[in-house]
């Protein structure tokens, strides 16, 4: 009925209402595409592409990695606290985020400190449920 309101006679620019405007889109961006990679500018990049997807994906990962050989595994290591292990990532993204939120810079040790004091690990399956109430009434006896 939208189409046919006597309001939208002779407008050119209602389109179909059964999907024929992102079927005519999904067209025009192909065809833009073709054109673009026939282009000596599009030619290369799509060489680019290309090779890029032909690389195996830890190349394409670890670009910055330099020429000499050497591996980039001492900034990557793991960090222990206590029984927990962290990977470096994680260590320096909480140390920018806390020394932001604090308006200082704050060192790696006094997050791991930090992350000592606060993180731990419970094991609750050492002990049956019988033993951990026992503790509570001992605990807790008039």
């Amino acid at each position: 009925f939208f189409l046919t309101h006597p309001r939208n006679a002779g407008r050119q620019d209602l389109g179909c209402p059964y999907g024929c405007k992102q079927a005519h889109r999904k067209e025009s961006a192909k065809k833009r595409s073709i054109e673009y990679y026939q282009t000596p500018q599009g030619k290369f990049k799509k060489s680019l592409l290309n090779n890029a997807r032909s690389k195996p994906k830890d190349q394409s990962i670890h670009p910055e990695e330099d020429s000499s050989g050497e591996d980039s595994s001492d900034e990557n290591s793991d960090c222990q606290v206590g029984e927990i292990t962290l990977d470096q990532e994680t260590v320096d993204y909480l140390q920018s985020v806390t020394s932001l939120i604090e308006g200082r810079h704050v060192t790696q040790e006094e997050i791991l400190s930090m992350l000592a004091k606060k993180m731990r690990q419970l094991n609750i399956a050492k002990k049956k449920k019988i033993e951990y109430t026992l503790e509570y009434l001992i605990g807790k006896a008039p």
